[in-house]
């Protein structure tokens, strides 16, 4: 029957694997840690926030005791709604029941903060990692670009930006489209160029987000012709990631 769950919870169909779970129940079976956690990560991400917390504490009272991917899927669905002020407090129960916050829980309250505006909160949990033992992966990095770039402080994002290196962790091509995004955004034109050569240079390709952006510059008469081949250059591939 897990595998049976399993293929419900792909295909998204909520009320079926409730069914199963009441099934199993009735015939005396318990799903396992790692099926409880693909259900409640499936309803915490479809916007399902009781029942995933209704599961949560039903795997609990089963003896099966939560790991940081479950932790993290409840987490996942109380930012993505804005409850920020319950997410703080999910972080402080998981660590009083003995599981160590991961780079992605610490990831998810970031971007959760970021999205309300709430960017000296996101720095502060940013700055801290260190200290709590996490290293800072482009991920963390991008979130906090992407958040930076949203309120309007560019030069921050790009300060951040040229840390990573520093920090051990190489730009990938997201975190290039994110910055060359709050560039174009913010009128950032020469360093949207530097990025774009940098781009060229590491074979990124433009995202979903960047391609119109980096459109709109090919018929600007403030961008000269090699700088409008470099463009192309990047624009050329027919492999063009969504963003996230």
């Amino acid at each position: 029957m897990n595998i049976l769950l399993n293929a419900y919870v792909k295909l998204n169909s909520f009320d079926k694997v409730l069914v199963v779970l009441q099934e199993m129940s009735h015939k005396g079976l318990t799903p396992n840690i790692f099926t409880y956690t693909i259900i409640i990560e499936a309803f915490s991400k479809g916007n399902k926030l009781e029942i995933a917390g209704q599961l949560f504490e039903e795997m609990k009272t089963r003896g099966l005791k939560p790991n940081v991917v479950t932790w993290n899927s409840i987490l996942y669905g109380l930012c993505e709604v804005s409850e920020l002020d319950k997410a703080v407090v999910l972080i402080g129960e998981m660590v009083n029941e003995g599981v160590s916050p991961n780079i992605v829980t610490y990831s998810l309250l970031m971007d959760g903060l970021c999205k309300v505006g709430q960017l000296k909160e996101a720095i502060d949990v940013f700055s801290s990692l260190p200290s709590k033992g996490l290293q800072r992966d482009v991920h963390a990095y991008t979130i906090m670009i992407k958040g930076l770039c949203k309120g309007g402080l560019i030069d921050d994002a790009y300060e951040l930006f040229k840390k990573m290196e520093d920090d051990g962790c190489s730009p990938n091509e997201y975190a290039i489209n994110t910055m060359i995004t709050g560039f174009i955004n913010g009128g950032h034109l020469s360093k949207v160029l530097d990025l774009v050569n940098l781009m060229t240079k590491k074979q990124f390709k433009a995202n979903a987000i960047t391609t119109p952006l980096l459109q709109g510059l090919l018929i600007r008469h403030d961008v000269s012709d090699f700088e409008k081949e470099s463009i192309l250059q990047v624009l050329k591939s027919k492999l063009v990631y969504s963003s996230t």
